[in-house]
């Protein structure tokens, strides 16, 4: 199968020439990476660049054309919460219709409560069209108070039938909130086999000098006994780690005194599983 890794920011060259998709591409052919998950720039950032296309949604436009072609990739676009921009539900079915896969939530860049009104909005109209959620957790110099992710809890509550991925794990700071989350919602009836629809991102964890995000191979182990490593997804974080990390951490997961199926399950396969039964 490989290896599929989640979590890449990519941008065009005139947003952020270090973060292309050909930028990732030599990253894949380094780190021995077979497929990815690409993420939409946040419609802020795609507002501050130079795009003729200004209209919403023209970041997710523009994803979906970069990956139309490109079996190796999927793409998840991002929704903009900003007053005047479009319904979320409408955002939400446009990304669904351009093929996207999910949809990525960082309550602190986009300055959003993670329980609003809105966010609800957006998980019920993403679980209409099948679409993963992947969320932000952890500090990000933004309110606590609107950050903080046992709020997740409560969106969790409000939409049982949403698949979503908490990022960083929450963090060094709520890593056990996190983990609280996600066992508060183990899988139903509804789930069939599937081992749940909430997933930890193993994602900027394993790199010490991270210390708001650091969980490290003691972490990893914490977590596969807490979760199981069914519900484990590795992600890169690229652009903001380049290869000598990611490399690192790929070596660090499969240097785990793990079964090989669980480290494979890790680093690609329960990626696979979960986009699979969201179609």
């Amino acid at each position: 199968m490989g290896i599929f890794v989640n979590h890449v920011h990519v941008f065009p060259e005139w947003l952020r020439p270090d973060g292309t998709i050909d930028q990732f591409r030599a990253v894949m052919d380094a780190c021995g990476i077979d497929r990815a998950s690409l993420w939409a720039p946040f419609s802020h950032r795609w507002a501050q660049g130079a795009a003729a296309d200004q209209e919403p949604g023209a970041h997710n436009r523009w994803l979906a054309r970069e990956v139309q072609h490109h079996p190796e990739f999927v793409g998840f676009g991002t929704v903009d919460p900003a007053e005047g921009a479009p319904l979320a539900a409408e955002q939400v079915r446009e990304i669904a219709e351009l093929g996207l896969r999910g949809i990525k939530l960082h309550p602190a860049a986009q300055r959003f409560r993670i329980d609003s009104p809105w966010v609800i909005q957006v998980c019920r109209a993403a679980a209409n069209h099948r679409l993963l959620v992947d969320w932000h957790t952890g500090t990000h110099q933004h309110s606590l108070a609107d950050s903080h992710p046992l709020l997740l809890d409560r969106v969790a509550e409000a939409v049982p039938d949403v698949t979503m991925v908490f990022e960083h794990v929450g963090g060094w700071s709520f890593y056990r909130d996190v983990v609280a989350v996600i066992q508060n919602h183990p899988p139903g009836a509804s789930d069939g086999a599937a081992p749940g629809r909430l997933y930890a991102g193993i994602t900027s964890v394993l790199d010490r000098n991270r210390r708001e995000w650091y969980l490290g191979a003691a972490g990893l182990d914490e977590l596969r006994w807490q979760l199981g490593e069914a519900l484990l997804i590795y992600g890169t974080d690229f652009p903001y780690n380049r290869t000598e990390q990611i490399t690192a951490d790929i070596e660090l997961i499969q240097g785990l005194s793990w079964p090989e199926e669980a480290k494979a399950a890790v680093l690609g396969g329960n990626l696979v599983r979960l986009l699979s039964t969201l179609r």
